[in-house]
C-alpha cells in the first residue's frame, strides 16, 4: 500500500484518537497489510455498552445522541469492490463524521 507509512503514523500517535464502532476487526485487516501499534483507539459502540445500551451501531447511537439517522442504502454494498461507488464514499464520509460527532458527544457526557 502506498499510505501505509502515513497510516502507520497516524495509527500509531497518541495525539490522534481514532474513534469508531467494532475497530478491533478493521485493525485487525489493516495489521495484515502492515505493522503498526496502534493507540488511542476509542471503541464508542464499548463505551456505549459501559453505559447500559444494547444497541450501539453508529446509526442507533446517532439518532440517539445526534438527533438524526444514517440511511443504510450503502452500507450493504460491494466494500471490496477495487473502485468504491460515489454513493459508498458518502456513506463512509457519513459514518467517519458521525463517529467523530459521537466521540465528542460522549466526551461531554463523560463516556469516554
Amino acid at each position: 500500500m502506498a499510505c501505509s507509512a502515513a497510516l502507520r503514523e497516524m495509527l500509531s500517535s497518541e495525539r490522534i484518537v481514532k474513534a469508531g464502532i467494532g475497530l478491533r476487526d478493521d485493525l485487525r485487516q489493516l495489521r495484515k497489510l502492515f505493522a503498526f501499534t496502534e493507540k488511542a483507539v476509542v471503541d464508542l459502540g464499548r463505551a456505549a455498552e459501559a453505559q447500559g445500551l444494547k444497541k450501539t451501531g453508529v446509526r442507533t447511537l446517532a439518532a440517539l445522541h445526534l438527533g438524526f439517522r444514517i440511511p443504510k442504502g450503502s452500507k450493504t454494498s460491494n466494500w471490496a469492490a477495487v473502485r468504491l461507488t460515489p454513493q459508498q464514499v458518502a456513506y463512509a464520509a457519513m459514518d467517519a463524521w458521525a463517529c467523530r460527532e459521537l466521540y465528542l458527544k460522549f466526551q461531554l457526557l463523560k463516556w469516554v
